[in-house]
């Protein structure tokens, strides 16, 4: 067998590495960020400029204070977003970039504080909602309204559907392991009422909270600063169906974002492949009822002729 010249050392076990070489997974970066209102001028372009930068593909917002429903696109991303008709306080929308927005099979303004999106992901679909929870200033029969609300809306996803439930739900689940609510060991502080009614609404629906089950620098767990940096507290979420949790391979808080607000965005890589919708062909259809008008049969012979 010929030796390896000078520039070719190695060729057995170069073809070898070829061979032995992993395919790189399809990762989805998801995230979800309260951005306090995008009414303001330039707040929108900020926003998917740092959305670039993180290299987020679908991004959930919650406070946009827009009104309405609807989507559109600016630049390379769809924006899906839902409001109350007048605008005002609270507002949810859903940002997908230009590769996942041609994914997308529905979407559901269901409220100013629920939006749902589907996707066309591999093995199977992927289910969003967009979530914002009342605050703790807001009265516990709008809370309870609001967890009725999204359960009414989670019990119509099928199951063998992966779906992820993310947002601002101004609550703290604490720190510390609670495996039948879905809490992982890596939250923060004590948990409160809003709390408690987030880990029931968890373990009643086989849901895992992602963020808190990476171990993470403190500065990458917190996703709310108290005005004058009096606290620092965990109340954005990404949850995701038991059965689908191994597919999340990072969750954390992503501090180096910024578009003037006082949350921090909140990302999670998750291995599922997205496909493009392929539009089925529409092809014409002829009325073939005409051809039995005699006048019209002899024209249509004339014309098949004249082609041949």
């Amino acid at each position: 067998m010929p030796e390896c010249g000078r520039g070719q050392s190695n060729c057995r076990g170069s073809s070898f590495n070829k061979k032995r070489k992993k395919k790189k997974r399809k990762l989805i970066n998801i995230g979800t960020w309260n951005v306090r209102t995008l009414t303001s001028i330039g707040k929108l372009h900020l926003l998917l400029q740092e959305l670039t930068e993180c290299n987020m593909n679908i991004t959930g917002l919650c406070e946009t204070r827009w009104s309405g429903e609807g989507h559109f696109s600016s630049g390379e991303r769809t924006i899906i977003h839902s409001g109350k008709e007048k605008g005002g306080g609270s507002g949810v929308a859903i940002v997908l970039d230009k590769t996942h927005a041609g994914c997308m099979k529905s979407y559901n303004p269901v409220s100013d504080r629920i939006l749902t999106v589907k996707l066309n992901t591999k093995p199977v679909a992927l289910n969003i909602i967009q979530v914002y929870a009342p605050t703790s200033a807001s009265t516990q029969e709008e809370a309870e309204q609001f967890y009725s609300d999204l359960q009414a809306i989670k019990d119509k996803m099928p199951k063998r559907e992966v779906c992820i439930i993310m947002g601002d739900f101004n609550a703290k689940v604490g720190e510390g392991l609670e495996h039948e609510s879905g809490i992982g060991p890596f939250g923060l502080g004590e948990r409160n009422e809003r709390g408690e009614m987030l880990a029931c609404f968890c373990q009643a629906n086989g849901m895992t909270i992602t963020n808190t089950c990476f171990k993470q620098h403190p500065r990458r767990r917190y996703t709310w600063i108290q005005p004058g940096d009096r606290a620092r507290n965990l109340i954005d979420y990404i949850l995701i169906t038991n059965e689908w949790k191994t597919t999340v391979l990072n969750s954390k808080s992503r501090p180096g974002a910024d578009c003037e607000t006082d949350h921090i965005l909140v990302a999670a890589k998750i291995c599922l492949k997205a496909y493009k919708i392929v539009k089925p062909k529409q092809y014409a259809r002829f009325d073939t009822d005409k051809l039995k008008d005699l006048k019209i049969r002899n024209q249509f012979q004339i014309e098949i002729k004249k082609q041949i």
